[in-house]
């Protein structure tokens, strides 16, 4: 047997596993290892054209995509109810670049969601992240759910890449004194102008 996909392959013998063999094979990206167990000694010459099917099955069928790089990595969005001084963006991040081995037939119909971790964050229907709790840098956040049709392909988890507040009631309160304060200004400044017109 010849495959020039397949750079190894071993046959052996175990009590519990009886007649074995492995492969491994390499194509386009795709690894492939294939274990073969308990095959009958008048079934033996078999294993070759049964392995040669899942070669070229799983070679013509499937394929490695790449899901994540670092060019699209960066996955924002602004916090509905950040603290004070707290950022109003929460930036998140996978580990690394991801791929997934799909089905041939799925690859173009890939489109990619993202989904807070319920006890975490909440998705606001104007697109941005409510905080349920304060996050810490490297929490999972969300997770970056890609799919083709009703098929989930891969669901990545996407980690904070800083801490961020959620607002407490004193948040709520040093809003409020800033727009007095703010508010106070504007109308001396309007009182002084109108003073300055008489």
């Amino acid at each position: 047997y010849y495959d020039s996909r397949i750079s190894g392959m071993k046959t052996g013998y175990t009590d519990i596993g009886g007649r074995c063999f492995l492969f491994y094979g390499e194509s386009e990206g795709l690894k492939l290892i294939g274990v073969v167990m308990n095959v009958p000694a008048e079934n033996s010459d078999l294993i070759w054209n049964r392995c040669s099917s899942v070669v070229d099955f799983s070679f013509d069928h499937f394929t490695v995509t790449p899901l994540i790089t670092e060019d699209n990595n960066d996955f924002s969005y602004k916090i509905s109810n950040h603290g004070f001084f707290s950022s109003w963006k929460m930036g998140m991040a996978s580990t690394g670049n991801i791929s997934a081995c799909v089905d041939k037939t799925l690859v173009d119909g890939i489109t990619m969601t993202v989904e807070p971790v319920d006890t975490i964050a909440e998705m606001k229907s104007n697109g941005k992240l409510k905080l349920l709790t304060n996050v810490q840098k490297g929490d999972t956040v969300a997770y970056a759910v890609f799919s083709s049709g009703d098929t989930v392909v891969k669901k990545v988890a996407l980690l904070a890449q800083k801490n961020a507040l959620k607002a407490a009631w004193y948040d709520y309160a040093l809003f409020v004194i800033s727009g007095l304060l703010i508010l106070g200004v504007i109308v001396r400044i309007f009182n002084e102008l109108r003073h300055k017109k008489i």
